[in-house]
């Protein structure tokens, strides 16, 4: 019980921060692209956490979880580009808000 609970607190905290990124502000700045990528590389270690966590219990949402890293990862390495592709960036991340939620949801995680 208590480490259901405590991987629903990772979940809870990945869903949080990856609905902070889903909303997209009016104008796209340097420093709202820095704080972008910031708060990116703080969802990519939540994730490879909760895949080491889940790894021996549930198989499939470590694979899952290791995914949705990859992703991350290719956003990071985007957002290092000089004209990051912003359109792809959004929909990528309103992908991995979706299959975070999936995940959460299947455990039960209330958030």
């Amino acid at each position: 019980m208590a480490m259901a609970h405590a991987i629903c607190e990772a979940y809870c905290e990945a869903w949080r921060i990856i609905n902070q990124l889903h909303t997209r502000p009016t104008v796209i700045t340097k420093e709202y692209l820095e704080e972008l990528a910031h708060n990116l590389h703080i969802l990519k270690g939540h994730i490879e956490s909760l895949a080491a966590t889940a790894a021996p219990a549930r198989p499939e949402a470590a694979k899952e979880l290791t995914s949705i890293g990859a992703s991350i990862e290719l956003m990071l390495f985007q957002l290092r580009q000089e004209n990051p592709p912003l359109t792809t960036i959004y929909s990528t991340i309103t992908s991995i808000r979706n299959r975070i939620n999936d995940l959460r949801e299947e455990l039960g995680c209330r958030c």
